[in-house]
């Protein structure tokens, strides 16, 4: 990936704009979009790199890509501050611990005035203040947040920094050089009560891979310091004058009494109660969350700066409305404050969105050799809900006899107002003359009602999806809503055709291609059918064997018998689905045979873990209403509910056994039963 650089960026020490490619030396403004923008180390300038073209790029690749690597992870790590930060923002708007009635700045010394009395200890909407001074209401929401922060936002630290680091650690310091002070009145008062000067702070460190050693201070902003990320040992020397204690990431979560006081200890107020409360709340979100970017937040912090904004304030609006939802049951006497609070932040996610959002994601339109296409007219993120829809009637799918099935259809369509009749007999007919029109048109068009359904419907919007072998859209009955739905299952660009498959297999080039031809009437020339002879074959094997894989797993007795071959198959299965660019429900299901591996022999740790991740899949094509996403996520919460625990119990194991503080590598090895690099017992 490569940068355009603006004419800013350009300029050099010298005031040179003559930047040149890293491999050709030509000339040249493209910089490498992977590397830039992450921050110095240590001091230590940032060499930017710069390509004339991806040829160049890619021929340098073996010598640039671990100083890129490297470089990646900062910027991901920076990203990370960004978005803990402003989560913690959007998070105090809604739940601060103080009821502020007004705020007095002057210069560097803010004052609150707190209401006294009544619901003094109770989680408050921040009042409309400081609207105009963004920097100020961010250093006043975060005022005395730190501890907060290590119980809210812990999971989601983990969550967003997933193949990051080797560790992270909950560090308590004294900060010292503050440029900013923040003291609090009563309205019943005029004395200020100052922060106490020994007060402690909470910070991150965080080792990554590539040795470097980073602090995150998301709650820095309150002292006058608004960055997020500094390296370790320039924090230690410039802005903490003490480390108190240093724990393992989880700890103030699971003991939360340690970030209170002596006096504090024994006297837990509500408002205590209501914030642990909130942060279990905020954790059921998490996997949901996740779900959006693929199960990973990792690809949130990772793609371009306006992909990332983007993400970031999308991802920011759910925060907001699932912590004003939260505190609506947390909180039951406040429910019309927080029921007005959720509708504002409806009214304001409304606002951003673009025409096409609040109507559709698409347009109908012709496009050459396919005729009639479903076009995306906006960037659509994957795992949204492209389109539910009822369909406008349904037609048997094992009836064979041609005179039964025309007379059926023919009933159905009488019933068709005159518009739908238009549009249904608009629809196309792949079988010419061979039937009649209506007859023609049904078994075209007719999409499954589940896997297995003995119906098939009929559907003005979605019979109008185009298939792809490669496709970047998913199709599912959703029983509970009595609709099909259609969610992309990668990111869809706009302009770019909306496409299904119509297969339910995974079938090489020589079977997919006639059975397509024999049943649809077309000659697929997707992305997959038109790759050139050599990588067509290379995919061709990685289907085959996919199917092999895929009937291995499904076999009861490899399950009880041989399951480390079994779970061996299930993650060389994953490997060649992500090798292969499939991303649909088949990737929630190799998850949840991983899950039926581990609990048939009694293991809930790594069931429950597996389940997420199927769970996490599901939501991305399917949506969190969907029967199928609703199943698994039961086994999450309880995965012993399955009916294949305890077959028997070669790997007992409690939930309570998923292992913490492992980086990416560690867990994953943990999880599959890898050991140096094999799956072991």
């Amino acid at each position: 990936m490569m940068a355009t650089t603006t004419p800013t960026d350009e300029l050099r020490d010298g005031g040179s704009r003559c930047n040149r490619c890293n491999r050709c030396l030509k000339a040249t403004t493209n910089n490498c979009g992977g590397c830039s923008g992450a921050p110095a180390y240590d001091k230590s300038p940032v060499r930017r790199v710069f390509y004339c073209d991806r040829n160049c790029q890619k021929a340098d690749w073996d010598r640039h890509k671990t100083e890129c690597r490297d470089l990646q992870s900062r910027k991901a790590l920076r990203r990370a501050g960004i978005v803990l930060k402003a989560a913690m923002c959007q998070i105090r708007k809604n739940a601060y611990p103080l009821p502020v009635a007004a705020v007095r700045n002057d210069a560097e010394q803010i004052t609150l005035k707190v209401s006294a009395g009544k619901g003094a200890d109770r989680l408050h909407p921040f009042p409309a203040l400081l609207q105009d001074d963004a920097g100020l209401l961010e250093a006043v929401l975060l005022y005395e947040s730190s501890a907060e922060a290590m119980v809210y936002l812990c999971n989601l630290v983990r969550a967003l920094l997933d193949g990051l680091y080797t560790s992270i650690l909950e560090v308590d310091v004294l900060p010292t050089s503050c440029k900013l002070r923040i003291s609090t009145t009563t309205t019943t008062t005029t004395t200020d009560t100052d922060t106490p000067k020994d007060v402690s702070h909470y910070v991150y460190r965080v080792a990554l891979k590539n040795k470097e050693i980073w602090v995150l201070d998301i709650t820095g902003a309150q002292h006058g310091y608004p960055d997020t990320l500094f390296p370790w040992s320039e924090y230690t020397q410039e802005r903490c004058g003490k480390i108190n204690r240093q724990r393992s990431l989880g700890f103030y979560r699971n003991q939360p009494k340690y970030l209170l006081n002596e006096a504090q200890r024994g006297a837990e107020g509500t408002a205590m109660a209501d914030e642990r409360a909130l942060a279990q709340a905020l954790d059921t979100e998490i996997p949901k969350w996740g779900a959006e970017y693929g199960g990973k937040f990792t690809s949130l912090l990772k793609s371009s700066e306006v992909d990332f904004q983007a993400a970031k304030d999308r991802f920011l609006d759910q925060v907001e409305a699932h912590v004003q939802f939260s505190l609506a049951r947390i909180s039951p006497n406040d429910s019309s404050t927080a029921k007005k609070q959720s509708q504002a932040v409806q009214a304001k996610q409304e606002k951003t969105r673009t025409p096409t959002q609040k109507s559709r994601w698409y347009c109908t339109k012709a496009v050459p050799g396919k005729g009639q296409a479903m076009v995306a007219t906006a960037n659509i993120p994957r795992g949204t809900r492209i389109l539910s829809e009822t369909p406008i009637f349904r037609v048997p799918r094992d009836e064979h006899n041609h005179y039964t099935l025309e007379r059926i259809i023919a009933r159905e369509v009488e019933r068709l107002s005159t518009g739908r009749s238009e549009r249904f007999f608009a629809l196309h007919n792949a079988h010419g003359n061979n039937h009649s029109p209506a007859l023609g048109i049904a078994r075209t068009n007719a999409l499954p009602l589940g896997p297995d359904a003995a119906e098939g419907g009929i559907f003005l919007e979605a019979s109008r999806i185009n298939h792809s072998c490669r496709q970047n859209a998913q199709n599912t009955w959703n029983a509970n809503l009595g609709k099909i739905t259609i969610h992309a299952v990668r990111d869809i660009k706009e302009g770019e055709e909306i496409t299904i498959s119509y297969l339910s297999t995974f079938e090489n080039y020589a079977v997919r291609h006639p059975r397509l031809r024999d049943t649809f009437h077309f000659t697929c020339a997707c992305e997959l059918c038109a790759l050139p002879v050599m990588l067509r074959r290379q995919s061709d094997r990685r289907l085959d064997r996919i199917t092999r894989l895929d009937g291995q797993i499904g076999d009861g007795v490899h399950i009880v018998s041989t399951p480390l071959s079994c779970l061996r198959d299930a993650h060389e299965l994953l490997r060649l689905l992500e090798e292969e660019g499939i991303t649909d429900a088949r990737v929630a299901r190799v998850y949840y045979d991983a899950l039926q591996i581990a609990i048939a022999h009694g293991d809930q740790a790594r069931a429950r873990v597996f389940a997420q991740r199927a769970y996490a899949a599901r939501v991305v094509v399917e949506g969190e209403d969907s029967p199928n996403a609703a199943r698994v996520r039961k086994y999450a919460e309880r995965p012993a509910a399955h009916r294949l625990f305890g077959t028997t119990m070669k790997w007992r194991q409690a939930v309570t056994k998923i292992p913490l503080g492992l980086n990416g590598d560690e867990f994953e090895n943990w999880l599959w039963k890898k050991a140096k690099g094999r799956l072991s017992s």
